[in-house]
């Protein structure tokens, strides 16, 4: 009977380690396609954000074993590359690094220099991707563009904008491998939006070849009575008033007249129109303010009737007090 049972126990245990290996198994397969299609999808993601190479670029080229071969070679005018014991001109503009080494190895296998070549190739410097900022910046400049070049990361290089940048913000796009479709395109980009950490759109990849550029703020001018004439910047997007316009320029003077006058170009800034205002309404809350552009200009006059009349008694107030000295002098 103990011997039954043994035999029982025996088998039990047999069956089970058998089944494990197994179930192991089966988990690997059914792991190992998950794994392959995360790998394949790192894989693409790569190559869609992988830098292509152009004129004036330098590279380093390591080929296993052929320390005559492993240097840095900056891509000619043509987009080409000439190596050593090479006959031919090797076309690399245009192709990522992949495509590059893949050309290399192909170029020395069929000149028989090597019968299988291992070639690596990395950028050590872009010469073919410049980004111009230029514009209402404190340090217009021309970079070379990296994988990841922003708006930002350029404004930034830049010395990012002074106090009279205007309000938008102009990319021109070039034509390049990478992005054919952009060529002659304007992209306006709010400057506001670049401040919204929640705008991330706006915050946008530049390429090689675009041009930023910052206007400078429109301006409105002021004129007459008024304690700080000047001209007044319209920035970070705001809607310039009349009234705001007044603030600006420290309010009116004490002879200022009830009556201001925008002078205002047409299109062609051929003609300007005048357009008379009732500051006296606006101030009074009987009127709405009246909105300002770009190049208007202010202008207040002085009332000449209460600025003769307060002169007036100035002038009669100085004989007054001369009649009067006399008067107590002679007493």
């Amino acid at each position: 009977m103990r011997i039954f049972a043994i035999l029982v126990l025996a088998a039990c245990l047999a069956g089970a380690v058998s089944a494990q290996p197994q179930s192991d198994a089966g988990q690997t397969a059914e792991s190992q396609p998950t794994i392959a299609a995360s790998s394949q999808e790192n894989h693409a993601g790569t190559h869609a954000t992988e830098e292509t190479l152009g004129p004036g670029d330098l590279i380093s080229l390591v080929v296993y074993d052929s320390p005559e071969l492993s240097r840095n070679f900056r891509v000619d005018e043509e987009g080409g590359l000439r190596l050593p014991m090479l006959r031919q001109h090797i076309q690399v503009a245009g192709l990522t690094m992949d495509e590059c080494e893949n050309a290399i190895a192909a170029a020395l296998v069929n000149e028989q220099v090597l019968v299988n070549p291992i070639v690596s190739v990395s950028v050590t410097e872009f010469h073919s991707r410049p980004i111009t900022v230029v514009g209402a910046v404190k340090s217009p400049s021309t970079f070379q563009a990296s994988s990841s070049m922003t708006l930002l990361d350029a404004l930034t290089r830049a010395g990012g904008m002074t106090d009279n940048a205007g309000s938008m913000i102009l990319i021109s796009h070039q034509s390049s491998s990478e992005h054919p479709g952009l060529a002659g395109l304007v992209e306006r980009v709010p400057a506001k939006s670049l401040q919204d950490p929640a705008s991330n759109s706006a915050n946008i990849v530049l390429q090689g070849g675009d041009i930023v550029r910052i206007p400078q703020a429109g301006q409105v001018y002021m004129v007459g009575t008024v304690k700080h004439p000047g001209p007044f910047y319209i920035t970070n997007n705001t809607d310039m008033t009349m009234m705001r316009a007044l603030s600006i320029a420290g309010g009116l003077d004490a002879y200022a007249s009830h009556t201001a006058y925008i002078y205002r170009s047409d299109k062609d800034d051929q003609h300007k129109t005048e357009i008379p205002v009732k500051l006296s309404k606006i101030l009074a809350r009987k009127a709405p303010d009246v909105p300002l552009y770009a190049d208007d200009m202010v202008y207040i006059p002085n009332r000449t009737f209460a600025a003769n009349g307060m002169k007036t008694l100035e002038v009669a107030g100085a004989a007054l007090g001369i009649a009067s000295f006399f008067v107590y002098t002679v007493r």
